[in-house]
């Protein structure tokens, strides 16, 4: 099992400020912990007023995803007068919403992480291109002005795929036991269901 992080970078779509509130809008897309995109409006946003977007991530890999939690980072406001900082991420194009990550009590340039939330599973089940595809609109819902987001990542665990990192040796040439079959009892059958002995252990190949 791995657990691999990406994060948001536009590279899909964006970024997006349709009521041009967010200035450095890139920042929040760059994978850089060290700058931010800020909004210093003092009207309260949703997810259709006063965001920033983006589509596509840096996710890039292979196996079954299993798990796939978000989080972000930013600031909210001035001392005892926060804002809440909330990150909504999506299937491509918006198509389906899978969850909300949100911040607050963190005072403008002390940036902080949201709590990870574990997003839904979308239609159909993960793949590594729904990941890739993945956006995210960036908005803050109270009046108090001044948030910034720094950066807004996915965590993915994912299992390798079956019979792709076991090899077994079939007439002196080396195949993947995913491709492979085996002799048993004058029938040839396939490598899945039966065990093969690795490293003086009996494995269960499916």
């Amino acid at each position: 099992m791995a657990v691999d992080t990406y994060y948001f970078d536009a590279s899909d779509e964006g970024p997006t400020d349709p009521d041009a509130v967010w200035n450095d809008d890139a920042n929040a897309f760059d994978g850089n912990n060290a700058n931010s995109s800020v909004n210093s409006t003092s009207t309260t946003g949703s997810k259709t007023d006063d965001e920033l977007s983006g589509g596509g991530t840096t996710a890039n890999g292979s196996g079954t995803i299993t798990q796939v939690r978000s989080r972000h980072k930013g600031s909210n406001g001035a001392a005892g007068n926060y804002d809440t900082l909330n990150v909504t991420c999506y299937t491509d194009g918006r198509g389906e919403e899978l969850g909300t990550s949100s911040s607050s009590g963190s005072q403008f340039g002390g940036r902080v992480w949201s709590n990870y939330i574990t997003l839904d599973t979308p239609s159909g089940g993960w793949t590594w291109a729904k990941l890739a595809a993945l956006e995210v609109v960036i908005w803050f819902d109270t009046a108090n002005g001044f948030a910034e987001c720094t950066i807004a990542e996915i965590e993915v665990t994912s299992e390798a795929a079956t019979g792709t990192n076991t090899q077994i040796n079939i007439g002196d040439d080396w195949k993947a036991i995913s491709a492979a079959k085996v002799n048993i009892g004058d029938d040839w059958k396939d490598v899945a269901g039966i065990q093969v002995n690795i490293g003086d252990a009996w494995k269960e190949v499916f």
